[in-house]
């Protein structure tokens, strides 16, 4: 259901894009999920190596209040009983239902959680700088999120990071797009590299290892949300509801591309089978932002 204005897409000569014959050849059984014994094995093999160590937590989870973060943070703690710190930053956006959720979550599991800020006006001129460069101001947020997480758990001596993100579920690099090289090469000379620290990982930082959890484990939307709703009284919000600029960015993307988050979330379902191609289509007219937000004049 991806549409030609997707950046970076391209059509075999059967109409087939591009991410969807990658996720074939990278995937080939994530539909059926005829692995998953076989990637259950290797996940337990992965954390029983990290439990092992010497130390108070076995792992660092990354929590927003999202329905992603949320179920990984229940998963590690109920399911793999692991000894948990949460880790929630706090990128000037986070919607007062996100942290409502998390406090929940951290109350019913009784796990121990830190928050961190990361620097307001820094961060505001890099959300103008690559809104003005790339037409997306996202960036900042997941280099960001994705170095101070590690600076953290490595200062902390935890080296495992679970998280609810992997490119099987998630969109294509092409949108939102964020490594090391990447960002210094849009920032430029425009900020001192010295104030940066926060957002570029330091390379003894990077052996810390971020594990994917759907990569192992069945992810369906439907059920996580339902058990994660009834286990630890997280509430629901619109697509990407733990941030408050998350509209803006869907108007901004309808402006430019014609389609938001809401498209790219459907496709990435159909190519995992919880849903068919219709009910996507079907769904997209009800989901896809068209209105002007009005976190707009904020924004």
């Amino acid at each position: 259901i991806l549409p030609s204005t997707y950046p970076g897409i391209t059509f075999d000569k059967k109409g087939v894009c591009v991410f969807c014959l990658r996720h074939r050849s990278r995937w080939p059984f994530a539909k059926a999920h005829t692995n998953a014994y076989h990637n259950w094995y290797k996940l337990h093999l992965i954390l029983n190596r990290h439990r092992a160590r010497s130390g108070r937590y076995d792992c660092v989870v990354p929590v927003s209040g999202g329905k992603d973060s949320m179920f990984v943070l229940y998963w590690c703690r109920e399911i793999a009983k692991l000894s948990i710190l949460a880790v929630h930053i706090d990128t000037g956006f986070v919607s007062a239902q996100a942290l409502e959720n998390v406090q929940n979550a951290i109350s019913a599991l009784g796990v121990d959680y830190v928050n961190i800020e990361l620097q307001d006006d820094l961060l505001k001129k890099l959300y103008r700088l690559f809104l003005a460069k790339t037409g997306d101001f996202c960036t900042p947020c997941t280099a960001g999120l994705r170095a101070t997480i590690r600076q953290f758990a490595f200062e902390n001596d935890i080296d495992l990071i679970v998280t609810g993100s992997s490119p099987q579920e998630e969109f294509s690099p092409y949108l939102a797009y964020s490594d090391d090289d990447y960002f210094l090469s849009m920032v430029g000379n425009e900020i001192p590299r010295e104030k940066l620290r926060p957002y570029v990982s330091k390379p003894e930082e990077r052996r810390v290892r971020t594990l994917a959890l759907p990569y192992y484990v069945v992810w369906n939307e439907e059920k996580i949300g339902h058990l994660i709703k009834h286990r630890i009284g997280w509430r629901p919000m619109v697509d990407h509801g733990d941030c408050l600029a998350s509209p803006v960015k869907g108007y901004l993307w309808t402006r430019r591309w014609g389609f938001a988050k809401p498209t790219v979330k459907l496709s990435a379902m159909i190519r995992q089978g919880h849903i068919t191609r219709k009910e996507a289509l079907d769904r997209i007219a009800d989901e896809e932002p068209r209105a002007e937000p009005p976190v707009l004049p904020y924004f």
